[in-house]
């Protein structure tokens, strides 16, 4: 298992879908972006061009429900972690 393999493992651990959460797109742009090498990166106008890019925004109406479901979800397994010690 590679790099970005571990850093995609650890950072979909917790989310619905696991392995499968974070789009491919999203993904390769991340790495890109990431390059140790800095001559490797992807320069300002390649990210703005890049595929994952030129997808669909949520609006902010959607951004808010889903932080507030998020926000609802994360207290109550805090909750529920308190009443199980």
């Amino acid at each position: 298992m590679g790099q970005t393999d571990l850093f995609w493992k650890a950072h979909s651990k917790r989310k619905p879908g696991r392995d499968n959460f974070f789009p491919n797109e999203f993904k390769n742009l991340i790495e890109k972006m990431f390059q140790l090498n800095p001559n490797d990166r992807l320069s300002m106008s390649e990210i703005l061009d890049h595929k994952w890019m030129q997808g669909e925004t949520a609006s902010q109406t959607q951004i808010r429900i889903e932080f507030r479901t998020r926000n609802m979800k994360n207290k109550l397994e805090k909750e529920k972690d308190q009443k199980e010690r």
